[in-house]
């Protein structure tokens, strides 16, 4: 450690709280998707930033997302459902094409897994970001998912070498 780096601090987790998140997430999710009890769940985040060039100075609007991502390691389907930071409200399934999928990487100090796939008119990324929350956090707060970030991780381990085989460049991953 050096003169002015900083320990880590240890999250404040409530477990009861933590576990009947996860037990809401495993509800909303089989509402959302048929064969939603096949599919491991996690939690996953995502932000978007627009800048709108000014006169005298730039402004950045980040609008941030919350996501329940599935994942089925049997037949590599993959699904997200959006979802409101109270758990009020949630949208329809988004399947991810895993046909689609260019490359795959992550980003281990950002806490971050990014899909590259390829549309019609071009490629777009869906980035995510698979991190624990503190129970003082403002948004989906008291989230622990290690396990499932890790069996998350293992399956992109295996969509890279499925995408390896059939030719595609990938990125660098380092976990």
């Amino acid at each position: 450690m050096g003169l002015f780096s900083k320990k880590p601090e240890k999250l404040n987790i409530d477990r009861k709280d933590c576990d009947k998140k996860k037990a809401a997430f495993r509800k909303i999710f089989n509402e959302a998707v048929p064969y939603g009890d096949s599919f491991n769940i996690l939690n996953a985040g995502s932000s978007r930033s627009k800048v709108k060039k000014g006169f005298f100075m730039d402004t950045v609007k980040t609008t941030f997302y919350y996501y329940i991502l599935g994942y089925r390691p049997s037949d590599n389907k993959m699904a997200l459902v959006q979802i409101c930071h109270d758990l009020s409200w949630h949208g329809k399934a988004f399947y991810i094409d895993v046909d689609a999928v260019e490359d795959v990487y992550y980003d281990a100090k950002l806490h971050q897994a990014c899909l590259i796939c390829r549309m019609a008119n071009g490629s777009y990324k869906e980035i995510f970001t698979l991190k624990d929350s503190d129970r003082n956090a403002l948004y989906l707060p008291n989230i622990s998912q290690k396990k499932e970030i890790e069996a998350f991780l293992d399956f992109l381990e295996k969509l890279r070498c499925i995408l390896e085989n059939n030719g595609c460049h990938l990125s660098k991953w380092k976990r």
